[in-house]
């Protein structure tokens, strides 16, 4: 059996042991016509009037497009966007996992999404493929963007519907404002212990806690490493060295016991196992989390943090401690369906709260939460 056939086994064991009924992903009009999917809000409310349980239930897609992140919709709990190769997005609202591709942007690869409050969609990806919408009116594509050389985004996060940032290769950082996007010049003005850029570095992921309150991760730093940096407004961006390039950032809410700083939190890199959290003056390496292949982190809190990895792996950080928190297979599941299940590759996280989150795969969603029995 091939391991793509083996992957879409997985997720189908995982789907028909965890729920009676299976999502069947459903062809929706790449414009987002009212008349060609229910509202996220609607399937919330039909989820809602049925008896619920906490549970883990798998989504599987039926696309051979890997999906690459996810976000959830605050407007809409239990609702979450998933973005992908070959310019492929899709919407888990309910029990339904829809199709909700574009077509401005052809074959793109889209590796970031981040949706606001509002529930406003923004995607971000290879080839000048930055997107907002996602709601009935379909996708607006960002055209102040450069013909050539083409913007390759790596990342997207934002604090509102007027405040989101988009990063990628060759040190890009652009800034939408709620009515243009606008490139940013970044630039270290405050550098802990040296840190600093080497010659045309590229940022890999963002994270805006509030606005003047933007964290970057890039690299390659001169050390060999890489660098997370921090803008609070006005061109001032402080720097700390990490030993890695991350892929992924999650910030916390301030802290009282950490004089009013969040908890930073750095994953991946190419030793595969590496796991910061900024402590004073200095990221710091989780050396007891034991993994590797890290690619994606979220949290509820400072204190409830989960990181996901390989062969259905996740390690969970509550109140200073990490501990094994797997996607567990649903009760009177053969321990042989279990094995199966561990053999997929996370690939990212969305976490909405201590018991709404979903992560996912190459080929379907995870999802913690309320769920129908």
């Amino acid at each position: 059996m091939t391991l793509r056939k083996s992957l879409m086994l997985a997720l189908v064991v995982l789907a028909a042991c965890s729920s009676s009924k299976t999502a069947t992903p459903a062809a929706v009009d790449a414009h987002g016509d009212a008349a060609d999917a229910a509202s996220a809000k609607d399937a919330a409310q039909d989820v809602a009037a049925v008896p619920s349980e906490l549970k883990w239930v798998a989504y599987p897609s039926a696309s051979t497009d890997k999906m690459r992140a996810i976000a959830a919709d605050p407007a809409h709990p239990g609702s979450y966007w998933i973005a992908g190769a070959s310019a492929h997005i899709w919407t888990l609202a309910g029990t339904q996992l829809k199709d909700r591709s574009p077509t401005q942007v052809g074959g793109s690869n889209l590796r970031a999404v981040w949706v606001s409050s509002s529930g406003q969609v923004f995607v971000a990806g290879e080839g000048n493929a930055l997107l907002r919408g996602g709601g009935e009116n379909g996708w607006s594509l960002a055209d102040e963007l450069p013909a050539n050389p083409a913007v390759q985004f790596t990342g997207i996060s934002g604090s509102s519907d007027k405040d989101v940032w988009a990063v990628g290769e060759a040190a890009a950082a652009w800034h939408w404002d709620g009515s243009v996007w606008a490139p940013e010049a970044v630039s270290i003005t405050d550098a802990v212990d040296g840190a600093a850029l080497a010659d045309n570095p590229s940022f890999s992921a963002v994270f805006v806690r509030g606005v003047d309150d933007v964290w970057i991760a890039g690299g390659p730093s001169v050390a060999g490493g890489g660098v997370v940096l921090h803008g609070t407004g006005g061109g001032n961006w402080q720097a700390w060295p990490v030993a890695e390039v991350p892929v992924a950032l999650w910030v916390s809410e301030p802290v009282a016991s950490l004089g009013g700083k969040p908890r930073v939190f750095a994953v991946g890199g190419s030793a595969k196992d590496y796991v910061a959290i900024l402590e004073d003056k200095a990221f710091v390496k989780q050396d007891k989390i034991q993994w590797q292949g890290f690619s994606g982190v979220a949290g509820a809190s400072a204190d409830l943090v989960w990181a996901v990895s390989t062969k259905g792996q996740v390690r969970k950080y509550d109140h200073g401690t990490w501990s094994v928190d797997s996607v567990e297979s649903p009760v009177g599941t053969k321990p042989s369906e279990q094995i199966i299940v561990n053999s997929i590759d996370f690939k990212g996280m969305a976490v909405l709260g201590a018991d709404e989150r979903a992560i996912i795969g190459d080929f379907g969603v995870y999802r913690w939460g309320m769920q129908p029995k």
